[in-house]
């Protein structure tokens, strides 16, 4: 029992007493409704959003893409929040985007909860980036 509580307590000061670390990217182009290419510091990179997956572009994702179309234009300042896991398997960086910096931190201001919101997407986790999960989990479902 008492590991049980102490392993909680290391996972919560992970998440919450860590100060919340971003990058400031430009939006080059919407992939499908939870990818985005991203230009960082004179650098391209792929990005998948952290916490949700959209319905694949042959399905209805088309509906999602053309969401964040709207928001994400070319030349878009966003700023990227990672997690623990930097990069997904197929050399994605994996991020929670935000337009404003000062949103940055809280899930209920990011594109990944407005799409969520939305409809355009469903929660989805994979191990171990898990940071903001509780907290969309509720605002979605509970607010």
């Amino acid at each position: 029992m008492k590991k049980g509580i102490i392993v909680f307590l290391i996972l919560f000061i992970i998440l919450f007493f860590i100060p919340v670390e971003y990058e400031k990217a430009q939006i080059v182009r919407v992939i499908d409704g939870d990818t985005v290419i991203v230009k960082i510091n004179s650098m391209y990179h792929k990005v998948r959003f952290l916490l949700i997956n959209t319905p694949e572009m042959k399905d209805d994702g088309i509906y999602a893409k053309k969401y964040l179309e709207k928001i994400l234009v070319k030349g878009t300042k966003v700023y990227l929040e990672r997690d623990l896991k930097n990069k997904d398997k197929y050399g994605r960086l994996l991020r929670h985007l935000y337009l404003n910096k000062e949103d940055v931190g809280n899930i209920k201001k990011s594109i990944n909860y407005m799409l969520v919101k939305e409809g355009y997407a469903e929660i989805v986790s994979y191990s171990p980036n898990y940071k903001h999960l509780l907290k969309l989990y509720y605002y979605t479902k509970f607010k």
